[in-house]
């Protein structure tokens, strides 16, 4: 035993060169993998929030839709505009009959919706329309390009009885 203690002997140069490559070799190939990890949770992360916020989003439009105001003689369309892009209807509040749109506006990628009350303008073809008054972003990062958001079960107004809509969401 005190042979070993006596003797000098150790790891040489060339071997811990070869210990210290390969433990760096090591912690690279982790440290990769742990980044490469980390960016595809975040990816992850953004995908479902938008995908989230596009439920939400959808979940008022088809609220409102529930609370389609009954056709009258004076107003014989509830959907008083069905385009791929663009659609206004007549809503039931809790006080008042009111119309209300959701747009596309493609350069800001946004779904807007906006309320109006009598008495009641026809839209123009600018997506939000300051006419209207009332308005906020109902969906984000819409990316439909030339799709469209709004299909419809007829191309007659007083025809229509489903409405389906289709959003590209892209969170870069």
């Amino acid at each position: 035993m005190s042979r070993l203690i006596a003797e000098e002997r150790g790891v040489t140069l060339v071997e811990l060169m070869v210990v210290i490559v390969l433990s760096g070799i090591v912690m690279g190939a982790t440290l990769t993998t742990f980044t490469q990890f980390e960016r595809t949770t975040g990816v992850n992360q953004r995908q479902n929030d938008a995908q989230e916020q596009v439920r939400i989003g959808l979940a008022g439009v088809a609220r409102e839709l529930r609370n389609l105001a009954s056709p009258t003689d004076q107003l014989p369309e509830a959907v008083v505009h069905a385009g791929d892009q663009d659609l206004v209807f007549q809503s039931v509040s809790s006080s008042a009959t009111r119309r209300v749109r959701y747009c596309l506006n493609p350069s800001q990628g946004r779904i807007w919706r906006q309320v109006q009350y009598e008495p009641f303008s026809d839209p123009s073809s600018s997506c939000p329309d300051s006419a209207w008054g009332s308005e906020r972003t109902s969906v984000q990062n819409v990316s439909n390009g030339g799709r469209p958001v709004f299909t419809y079960s007829a191309t007659e107004l007083e025809s229509i009885t489903e409405i389906t809509t289709s959003l590209w969401v892209d969170v870069n």
